[in-house]
C-alpha cells in the first residue's frame, strides 16, 4: 500500500526530515534538561558550542548554528544580496501590519487585486483607516483563470490601473492562494516605465522554496514570506526581507522605532533582535523555540537552485485522471501556472448544480487517504511539494476523483449522462 498521498502544501508544508529531527531531539532535549545553561549555549552559539556529548545525543539540532547563521541561509534561499536583511516574526500577520504602516508612512493609493490575501487585504484596510492611505482594487482573478487572458495583458491591467488611478503603491502575491503565478518583475519593470513608485511588496507566502524569487534583482522594497508551507519546516516563521537601496534605511529605521514603541509586539521579533546583539533582556517574554531550529533544518534540505517541479508527465496525468472522471482543470496561461492545480466538478454547467461543501470533499478524498484543500465553491486545489509524484499515484487519484463526482451526482440529483 502506497503511504498517504499529501497534495496540500499551499495550506501547510509536510515536514522535511531534518526538520522533524530537530524538532524531536529538541522535544528530547527539553525533557531531559529543560532550560538549563546548555539552552542559552546552543541557542546563542548553535550546536558546535555543546560539548561533543550533548552533539552526539542530539544531532537532530545539528543545523541550529545561531540566529545570523539562519539569516544567512534564508538569504541564499531567497536568491538575495548577502546584504539583504531579513526580520523573522512568530506571527506573518504582525508583518503585514509592518507593511501596512510602511505603506502609509509613504503612499497615499496602493493599488491591490482579488488575487490578495483576503487577511491580508483586511489588515492593510485596518491601518488605512487610521492614515490617509487609499487602496485601488483591481479584478483579475477571473481574467486570469476563466478568460485565461495571455501575459502581455496582465501587466497592461495591472499598469494601466496603476497609472488611471494616480496609484504610488503596489502589494501583488507572487504567487497566490490559488496557484496564479504573477509576472511580478514585468509588472514593476512596466509601472516604473510610466510612473513612480514609492512603495512596492510582495507577499511571498506561496513562493518562498515554491518559485525561484530572484531578489538580488531589487524589484520589491519588503518581501514577505515564511517556512511552514513550501520549506515546509511546518512551525509557522514569518519572514520579510528588505535591502533595496531606496528604501532600506526607511524600513529599517521604521521597524526598530515600532518595535521600541510598543506598535510592534510579535514576542520573536524583540527575541531574534537579543540573539543578534548578543543581549538578553531581563524580564523578557517567553518564546517558542522551535520554529527556528526548523527552519533552520528545513533550509538545509532545500538547494535553493532546486525548486519543485512536477514534469509535464505528472502534470499530465493527475489531469487525466481528474477529466476522466468528471473534473476540469481551471488554470492559467501555462506562463502563470505554479506546483499549484485546480480542477472543479464538470456538474457545475448545470443549474440545478450546488457544489457539496468544502469539508465534505476533503473528507472524501481523505477516506482515499489524500489529503488536498478545497473551497465551498466546488474548486479542489492539488500543490505538489516536489518532483517525487510518482505515476503510480494516477489510478489512486483517479479513483478519488470519480467517488467525489458520485458524491455530488447524488447531493445534484443531475444524470450521470447529462
Amino acid at each position: 500500500m502506497f503511504p498517504p498521498l499529501y497534495l496540500d502544501t499551499a495550506r501547510l508544508g509536510r515536514m522535511t526530515l531534518s526538520a522533524c529531527c530537530a524538532s524531536n531531539d529538541f522535544t528530547k532535549f527539553a525533557l531531559d534538561h529543560g532550560c538549563s545553561a546548555h539552552l542559552s549555549t546552543i541557542i546563542f552559539d548553535g550546536y558546535s558550542a555543546w560539548p561533543e556529548s550533548l552533539q552526539e545525543q542530539y544531532q537532530g539540532l545539528r543545523y541550529w548554528e545561531g540566529i545570523g547563521d539562519l539569516k544567512r541561509e534564508l538569504v541564499v534561499l531567497a536568491d538575495a544580496d548577502p546584504e539583504c536583511e531579513l526580520i523573522m516574526a512568530a506571527r506573518s500577520a504582525e508583518l503585514m501590519k509592518f507593511s501596512a504602516k510602511l505603506f502609509a508612512s509613504r503612499c497615499n493609493n496602493v493599488l491591490i487585486t482579488d488575487l490578495t490575501w483576503p487577511a491580508y487585504q483586511q489588515i492593510l484596510e485596518r491601518e488605512r483607516k487610521d492614515a490617509t492611505l487609499r487602496t485601488t482594487a483591481l479584478p483579475l482573478r477571473h481574467a486570469i483563470l476563466r478568460d485565461r487572458i495571455a501575459v502581455p495583458d496582465v501587466i497592461d491591467r495591472i499598469a494601466n490601473e496603476y497609472v488611471q488611478c494616480r496609484c504610488d503603491g503596489l502589494f501583488l502575491p507572487l504567487v497566490d492562494n490559488l496557484g496564479v503565478h504573477l509576472p511580478i518583475q514585468e509588472i514593476i519593470q512596466r509601472i516604473r516605465s510610466l510612473a513612480p513608485i514609492e512603495f512596492v511588496v510582495v507577499d511571498g507566502a506561496q513562493s518562498f522554496g515554491h518559485v525561484p524569487l530572484s531578489l538580488r534583482d531589487g524589484y520589491c522594497d519588503l518581501f514577505l514570506a515564511g517556512c511552514h508551507k513550501w520549506l515546509r519546516a511546518f512551525y509557522p516563521l514569518g519572514l520579510a526581507f528588505f535591502g533595496r537601496e531606496e528604501s532600506r534605511g526607511f524600513i529599517s529605521d521604521s521597524y526598530r522605532t515600532w518595535l521600541e514603541n510598543g506598535e510592534l509586539s510579535d514576542p520573536l521579533l524583540g527575541f531574534c533582535e537579543e540573539l543578534q546583539s548578543r543581549h538578553a533582556r531581563a524580564y523578557g517574554e517567553t518564546v517558542l523555540l522551535a520554529p527556528l531550529l526548523t527552519a533552520s533544518a528545513a533550509a538545509a534540505d532545500v538547494s535553493w537552485r532546486k525548486f519543485p517541479k512536477v514534469d509535464a508527465k505528472a502534470r499530465a496525468g493527475v489531469t487525466e485522471a481528474a477529466i476522466k472522471n468528471g473534473w476540469k482543470p481551471v488554470a492559467p496561461v501555462p506562463e502563470m501556472e505554479s506546483q499549484i492545480l485546480l480542477f472543479e466538478s464538470r456538474l457545475n454547467r448545470f443549474r440545478e448544480y450546488r457544489p457539496t461543501s468544502a469539508d465534505k470533499i476533503k473528507e472524501r478524498f481523505l477516506e482515499h487517504r489524500i489529503a488536498l484543500s478545497a473551497y465551498d465553491s466546488g474548486l479542489v486545489r492539488i500543490a505538489f511539494e516536489d518532483s517525487s509524484f510518482s505515476s503510480d499515484y494516477f489510478d489512486w487519484l483517479a479513483e478519488a476523483f470519480a467517488d467525489c463526482l458520485q458524491m455530488e451526482l447524488e447531493a445534484t440529483e443531475v444524470s450521470p449522462k447529462s
